[in-house]
């Protein structure tokens, strides 16, 4: 104890001699913010720059996007809990706090105040506006996606509970509102609270619709075969039964990739890997390829890597299909070399494990020829070098084995298009 103490402490004492040496200007005490990994310091230098820079433009993610999230890794509920009441106007957004409660329900700490959040968040909806959207049509549209979300958040926090009939009644109202579809993990919550609150009809009903559709989980077809046995005395023709459902799932997801399919020429690129070989997009003409443009800061990127590495390892034999993760907006305010950024990228893969190609797109020149606003964001490329796939973001409750099944289905659709 006495050490980490005294570490912390020379820790402190070094950032302020270099800060009082070599004064960090907003965008770089913003950066060293991000990455510190010192509680107490961290809020310490939070709340100095929300003193100094009330207007920076950091200051609205840092204290909506990233420290709700750090007190909770941290295990400051009731800290986090002064923190959003002290700034009323930084979390009058339902969809945010619904997020931050979604994630103490997920690591299992201070569920009793997601519950809160989740409950203030249903109270703001009625009223929730937000200035951005200038059309009120548009924004009544907004309101209508994000619902179902918020409304699933409770819900999922009532079954934690086993709270099962009153989620249930909640889930029914929303569970077929979701744009594009609900998550395989909300339709499992669904069927689950139908099946403990005994709406069996509408429990195997949901079961073979989320199954069809391609968006079931392992424990939702485990409850359907239970609910066949039921209904049928044994599990004779029940295999059939799920193929059949499944062979259905294939074909619509198919042709809802296939529906989504782009074709814009791949702007070129030469770059270094974290090794120092050079990468030139020109020298893999003839291949399909896959961009995953990432940084070591960012969350969402990370938490697809295995999805990644399993659909890299799909195609391991295969020399026909390359896959780049492209490091890129690394710096992020600080000041990094070349050889800085591969360090950190080559770094970060080694603590992890994994075996990567990592092209470094350290001026962020790649990003830009992309037109990428942000990441995860990733493209596939033909073998004639055209764009034919796009993706941004992640996808919360699919499991890796089903975003890596669909990104090496779309792989193998790109890669049969050309004889």
């Amino acid at each position: 104890m006495k050490n980490r103490l005294v570490h912390a402490f020379l820790f402190c004492c070094a950032i302020a001699f270099v800060q009082a040496q070599n004064p960090l200007t907003a965008d770089e005490q913003a950066a060293v913010l991000k990455k510190s990994t010192q509680w107490p310091e961290k809020k310490r230098l939070f709340e100095a720059f929300e003193k100094n820079y009330p207007e920076h433009e950091s200051l609205e993610a840092l204290t909506r996007n990233f420290l709700p999230y750090d007190f909770i890794e941290n295990n400051d509920v009731e800290g986090l809990r002064g923190f959003i009441a002290a700034r009323p106007a930084m979390f009058d957004d339902p969809n945010l706090l619904s997020v931050i409660a979604e994630y103490m329900l997920r690591h299992n700490k201070g569920v009793y105040y997601a519950e809160e959040l989740t409950r203030q968040a249903v109270a703001l909806f009625p009223d929730w506006y937000e200035p951005v959207f200038t059309d009120k049509e548009e924004w009544v549209e907004h309101k209508r996606k994000v619902k179902p979300s918020v409304v699933h958040t409770y819900a999922a926090i009532m079954t934690h509970q086993k709270r099962y009939g009153e989620a249930y009644e909640l889930l029914k109202q929303t569970i077929h509102e979701w744009e594009g579809g609900s998550s395989p993990q909300q339709n499992e919550v669904y069927v689950l609270c139908a099946v403990e609150s005994q709406h069996l009809v509408e429990a195997k009903a949901g079961a073979e619709q989320f199954i069809r559709s391609g968006r079931s989980t392992p424990k939702i077809i485990t409850m359907l075969r239970e609910m066949y046995i039921a209904e049928n005395g044994s599990d004779s023709g029940y295999n059939t039964y799920l193929a059949t459902l499944e062979a259905e799932a294939r074909t619509r997801r198919q042709e809802e990739i296939r529906k989504a399919f782009i074709s814009v020429p791949a702007p070129d690129f030469l770059l270094r890997d974290t090794k120092g070989r050079p990468v030139s997009l020109a020298d893999l003409k003839g291949k399909v390829v896959v961009l995953d443009f990432w940084a070591t800061w960012c969350g969402p990127c990370i938490s697809l890597f295995p999805a990644m590495k399993l659909a890299k390892d799909k195609f391991h034999a295969n020399p026909g299909v390359v896959f780049l993760f492209i490091n890129t907006i690394e710096a992020r305010g600080l000041r990094l070399t070349e050889a800085q950024t591969a360090h950190r990228a080559a770094e970060f893969m080694a603590k992890k494990q994994y075996d990567f190609t990592v092209p470094v797109d350290w001026q962020n020149r790649v990003y830009e020829a992309y037109e990428v606003k942000g990441i995860p964001t990733k493209f596939i490329i033909d073998r004639e070098g055209n764009i034919r796939h796009k993706s941004v973001g992640y996808r919360p409750g699919y499991s890796d084995e089903q975003i890596a099944d669909e990104l090496i289905l779309t792989i193998e659709m790109i890669a049969g298009m050309q004889k």
